[in-house]
């Protein structure tokens, strides 16, 4: 069912709609108050079905609440989490129903000036896209020039061929 997707370009780069399509909001809640929120993308390996953000966006001790197009929510749970490179992989309860679960590729090569894209939940608000370039690296952290407003943490970063090339960990 593709109602709470929008039409995207089909000639648009591969990264973009991946991106687009596989993008989720996150929400952490406490008592069943929310505490925060963030982004992630849902990946496919195999037979397994996860989503990468940053360990930044999830608390251990949380419940987390995965939200589609649609506002259809599961709730999921934390597999792995690495705060020094600020990297978490969650798995939802159940096959998400809106999103779009895309194949896990890596882009190992990471050039400068190669184009990027990731699609946040900056403030809740709805899904947005954002295009960019590689700019540089510093040690092993990948610099982009690239639009992210708080909300957009825990985006996954494709490259044109939609590739993963990094995630969002600050602005």
């Amino acid at each position: 069912n593709d109602a709470y997707t929008a039409k995207v370009d089909p000639f648009a780069p591969r990264g973009l709609k991946v991106s687009y399509l596989s993008s989720v909001a996150i929400e952490i809640l406490e008592d069943g108050l929310s505490t925060g929120s963030g982004s992630g993308n849902y990946f496919k390996l195999g037979k397994h079905r996860f989503i990468i953000t940053a360990a930044h966006v999830v608390d251990l001790d949380s419940d987390i609440m995965i939200i589609e197009r649609g506002f259809e929510m599961t709730n999921a749970k934390v597999v792995f989490v690495d705060h020094e490179t600020d990297i978490a992989v969650l798995v939802p309860e159940k096959k998400l129903r809106y999103t779009k679960a895309v194949p896990f590729r890596r882009d190992i090569k990471n050039e400068i000036g190669e184009k990027i894209y990731h699609c946040g939940h900056p403030a809740r608000e709805g899904w947005h896209i954002s295009e960019g370039l590689l700019t540089g690296t510093h040690h092993e952290v990948l610099m982009l020039n690239t639009f992210a407003w708080p909300g957009s943490s825990g985006s996954v970063v494709f490259d044109e061929s939609g590739r993963v090339i990094g995630v969002v960990s600050a602005i």
